[in-house]
């Protein structure tokens, strides 16, 4: 894209605090908006066959900080800071990967599942560093493996559905708290993965939500992992 100095663009905000991070991804998102002007992006437009909305590229507002303290206190659990970060500074869900981010209040089960599993998000997610390390490696090799799931599990909030029952999640308690992972329901759950921008493999909220954007920016970055 002319004017876009890809790389620059991308290692920068590894030396910025969070809320400059968040600036740029919101500048990169208007880039993105002026560029995909007919809405061609996955999830952007919206699809009259699936009765589905698109995002159109627009956050909705920001929430303060007394909502989402009222929501940690409901899930007893502290969101990870980008992630909060992003919900005070961005926006309550709106524009983002596959058909865009959920509001918060729609990124955990409902009152009737949370009234028989109350702890579902405070309990610890059962994929350790460890094993999310032999799956990097495993990745590395074959970017679109999948890791077959074992018995239910918590620890987490949906953030973005894919579609066929493929959903982006955010782990919230136990050793991977602050990644981002892919479930694929009753079948497979798999850590988002890069290799390619000096941050290690693990992808935090704002490392998925930024490649998003580069994806779209960029034609020789690498495509969504699903």
């Amino acid at each position: 894209m002319p004017g876009l100095n890809y790389i620059l663009v991308t290692s920068i905000p590894y030396t910025m605090d969070i809320q400059q991070r968040i600036e740029l991804i919101k500048t990169k998102l208007e880039k993105v908006k002026a560029k995909d002007t007919r809405l061609e992006v996955f999830g952007a437009g919206d699809n009259p066959w699936y009765n589905m909305e698109g995002h159109h590229y627009i956050l909705n507002p920001p929430l303060a900080e007394e909502e989402i303290e009222k929501t940690e206190k409901y899930l007893d659990i502290e969101f990870p800071e980008e992630y909060r970060e992003f919900l005070k500074w961005a926006g309550n869900g709106g524009a983002g990967p596959a058909w865009g981010l959920y509001k918060l209040y729609s990124t955990y089960a409902d009152e009737e599942f949370m009234k028989e599993y109350p702890d579902f998000c405070s309990m610890d997610f059962p994929y350790e560093n460890s094993f999310a390390e032999d799956v990097y490696k495993v990745l590395k090799e074959d970017y679109y493996h999948r890791v077959e799931m074992d018995d239910p599990f918590g620890g987490f909030i949906k953030l973005a559905n894919y579609g066929h029952d493929m959903s982006a999640i955010l782990i919230v308690s136990g050793e991977q708290r602050g990644k981002m992972w892919l479930l694929d329901e009753g079948t497979t759950i798999t850590p988002f993965f890069q290799d390619d921008k000096g941050r290690g493999h693990g992808v935090s909220f704002l490392d998925w939500y930024e490649n998003w954007l580069d994806e779209q920016l960029d034609p020789n970055a690498r495509p969504t992992q699903f």
